[in-house]
């Protein structure tokens, strides 16, 4: 929602970078328009709809930002088997898709893949509660058991009852939290991006931790490099969208919050199994 000024430093450069992989990824982009703005935007935007590559899209049925509604949105045009998130001020960079194209199949059809550049840790805990421990462990079996659904294939770990990754930074602003992936089998298991979730603030990190949760799921780190930092901006701008007199400091840790819960009591599923989003155009 009006991210033209990124876009026009972006995405010139990502088409490019599609281009070089001709069948084998494609660019998906939706733009929610709701004033002058975002109509310049697509008036632009037509003019490179047959790009190789390049698909997109429109909506005026978002007038008010909500994260995940839009990236629910995006991701239901992906025609592909892996889908990656990534943010209209994000550049993608060919070390990255060589390193998702490279992975075995059976690897990549069972990661979920995070391109964050800062600090990476992943983590494992249990929960102080015996009875809630042997809940989740209940609920990891139920899940082996029912090893026919996408990302619970070839389940060979023993139980893992809460895992996350611990991501830091030193830079005041570091774009690229919300460029995960994973396959589109369990991006629709999951129910996507949890639209129960604050407008802004942790629907990245709460779709990372749902899915690095399900049994058989790895994790894939390729962070991205230096010459593709994403285009700066303020959490103001993406904010003001919004229409909330709350802070995104204050959204994040309800993001937050809301995310630990649902790992602990093994509520993996968000939308009842249904990515949401709202309806779209196709720009021929």
């Amino acid at each position: 929602m009006n991210r033209g000024e990124q876009l026009k430093k972006t995405l010139e450069y990502n088409l490019e970078i599609i281009r070089e992989y001709s069948g084998q990824v494609e660019l998906c982009l939706v733009n929610f328009i709701k004033d002058a703005e975002g109509e310049a935007i697509h008036n632009w935007l037509k003019g490179l709809a047959g790009r190789e590559g390049f698909r997109y899209f429109f909506s005026r049925n978002l007038t008010v930002w909500h994260a995940s509604v839009a990236k629910n949105t995006a991701h239901m045009q992906g025609a592909g088997c892996f889908l990656v998130n990534l943010d209209c001020d994000n550049y993608l960079s060919r070390g990255l898709v060589d390193g998702l194209l490279g992975l075995p199949d059976d690897v990549r059809d069972n990661t979920v893949f995070s391109g964050f550049t800062g600090g990476f840790r992943e983590e494992i805990t249990k929960h102080k509660s015996k009875s809630v421990r042997l809940r989740q462990a209940l609920a990891w079996l139920l899940a082996c058991l029912k090893s026919r659904q996408p990302g619970v294939r070839g389940v060979k770990r023993k139980p893992v009852l809460l895992r996350s990754v611990r991501q830091g930074s030193d830079r005041h602003f570091n774009g690229t939290y919300g460029h995960i992936g994973l396959p589109a089998t369990l991006f629709h298991y999951l129910g996507g991006y949890d639209e129960s979730l604050p407008p802004m603030g942790g629907q990245d990190k709460n779709l990372l931790w749902r899915a690095y949760n399900i049994a058989g799921v790895t994790l894939t780190h390729i962070p991205v490099p230096q010459d593709c930092i994403p285009v700066e901006n303020t959490k103001i701008e993406s904010m003001k969208h919004t229409d909330l007199s709350s802070g995104w400091s204050q959204l994040q840790l309800e993001g937050t919050a809301l995310t630990l819960n649902a790992i602990r009591d093994r509520r993996l599923i968000a939308n009842n199994g249904c990515p949401g989003g709202v309806a779209v155009e196709k720009c021929k």
